[in-house]
């Protein structure tokens, strides 16, 4: 008798892990099918998603509704892959409008050669992804516009290099200006474009910190086997799991105190510090050094003409109450003739500037570079 019912309970158990794994094999196979059509459909294209392509013709004219998915589609359709030290890079890549070398710069207009000709005035161009040209062609970047103006100012071979990357601030970008100098690459001049990312990163570690800390602690690893699955898929895309880049002019960050005086003369500090460390080793290299403090759509800027504020500013409210007290502690601490001002210089423009919440449009970028142009020609040539 207990045979009998050992063996009813048997089959009863057989039948339904095997019902259970069917329906988790169907579940799967639907849930690829789902996300194939899903990514057919999308835009890739966050900023269309976010905000509508209504929109998106105010910043981009001339330009087709094919032209603008398909350069937005190579600036966010990137991901980012790893680099020692700096954490990340962007990543190789050779599209339409955006073209990102194998030695981690971003192409730009007449781009000379890698490694930098002997003999001819080379520039590296540091920075976040505005600086990268995050929403614009490689020719409409802030690196490419100085090179043109540098060029026809000074008739002479200015070679500048755009190694601007997403979510990069000063301290990474003096990480990879330490490692571009040990592999041998000695530029004459050096500019750093910064201010935004700076106080984004008010804690200052760079954006896969998190991430990286769940690992070395052991906890679950994200690409492994149940997250590669389908349906594990299907169900963080449902959730909205966008990725970190997306979140660069998100309203990530809207419940945090923005203007907490410690927090933001901590971001002031570190940048100075950082300013201090690179100028020490440019000197030690023969090296002159630029650094630009950007402008930002949150500061002395009349934002009723930003097509992309209707969400907030979110964790970009830093910038907000941190460049009133960098403005301050500039005025009170000078900080030399190779830093330059550029925060006020949409002050009195009464138009779009801003292809997305943060990034510079094609005529903010040639307005920032003819800035550092008309900079340098004065005082470094």
């Amino acid at each position: 008798m207990k045979s009998v019912q050992f063996s009813r309970v048997y089959h009863s158990g057989a039948l339904m892990l095997m019902n259970t794994l069917l329906l988790f094999l169907v579940l799967n196979i639907l849930a690829a099918i789902f996300l194939s059509v899903h990514r057919f459909l999308s835009s890739d294209n966050p900023v269309a998603e976010k905000y509508g392509e209504e929109q998106l013709h105010s910043v981009y004219p001339g330009l087709s509704n094919d032209e603008i998915h398909d350069l937005l589609h190579e600036t966010w359709s990137r991901p980012y892959v790893y680099e020692p030290f700096t954490q990340f890079r962007e990543r190789v890549y050779h599209g339409e409008y955006v073209n990102v070398d194998t030695s981690g710069f971003r192409s730009i207009k007449d781009q000379a050669v890698w490694p930098p000709p002997q003999g001819e005035i080379n520039v590296f161009v540091f920075g976040g992804s505005t600086t990268f040209g995050y929403g614009v062609t490689d020719g409409q970047t802030i690196a490419s516009r100085l090179q043109e103006r540098l060029r026809r100012s000074l008739g002479k071979s200015v070679n500048v290099y755009n190694f601007g990357r997403g979510f990069y601030f000063s301290t990474q970008e003096r990480i990879l200006f330490e490692l571009l100098l040990a592999s041998g690459h000695t530029p004459a001049l050096a500019i750093f474009i910064d201010g935004l990312n700076d106080f984004y990163h008010y804690d200052g570690n760079p954006v896969f910190t998190e991430r990286l800390v769940r690992y070395m602690n052991g906890e679950l690893p994200e690409n492994n086997v149940i997250t590669k699955m389908p349906i594990t898929k299907l169900i963080k895309t449902l959730l909205g799991d966008y990725q970190e880049k997306n979140l660069e002019f998100s309203g990530a960050g809207g419940d945090i105190h923005h203007d907490v005086p410690s927090v933001l003369n901590g971001v002031i500090a570190r940048y100075v510090g950082n300013k201090k460390a690179i100028e020490a080793l440019s000197a030690a290299y023969g090296v002159k050094t630029l650094f630009v403090w950007q402008p930002v759509p949150t500061y002395n800027y009349d934002d009723s003409y930003h097509p992309f504020k209707s969400r907030g500013y979110g964790r970009h409210m830093f910038s907000h109450f941190g460049y009133s007290s960098m403005k301050k502690y500039v005025g009170d601490n000078p900080m030399g003739k190779d830093f330059l001002w550029a925060a006020d210089i949409q002050q009195h423009v009464k138009r779009p500037l801003y292809v997305d919440l943060v990034h510079y449009s094609g005529e903010f970028s040639g307005m920032i570079a003819d800035f550092i142009a008309r900079y340098l020609v004065k005082n470094y040539f």
